[in-house]
């Protein structure tokens, strides 16, 4: 088993179970939308751990997939071959960075709707 088959069998089930809460509609009242926000941002550490992870066992790859310089093989050669041998260590990275993302922007949409919310609430009560 190589490393991102080891990787995968310890996280692709919490990390798909991350990535379906984040396609959920969120809640537009605010007490549920802040347990919503509350419990992605919760998450959000060991996804940040698995990032770097990700990103450490991508570094290898692409390291043990270096092609030694030759007259016959061309840089563009090294590079397509190189990239080629790592992409499925890439899209694991780009998916952990895409979640990493999605968390943040649902917690400041969350924040831009509460705080909305709260002016609401102030201007239909008299402002004070």
């Amino acid at each position: 088993m190589n490393n991102l088959e080891t990787f995968l069998e310890k996280n692709k089930k919490y990390v798909n179970e991350i990535a379906s809460k984040l396609s959920m509609r969120v809640p537009e009242e605010p007490v549920p939308l802040i347990m919503h926000v509350n419990e992605l941002i919760i998450h959000k550490a060991r996804i940040a751990i698995l990032l770097a992870e990700a990103n450490s066992l991508l570094d290898l790859a692409e390291y043990e997939a270096l092609i030694p310089k030759t007259k016959s093989v061309t840089e563009l050669d090294r590079e397509t071959k190189q990239k080629q041998a790592v992409r499925d260590y890439r899209m694991w990275r780009d998916i952990l960075y895409g979640l990493m993302t999605s968390i943040d922007s649902t917690r400041n949409w969350a924040q831009s709707a509460l705080a909305f919310e709260k002016t609401h609430a102030l201007l239909e009560g008299g402002g004070a």
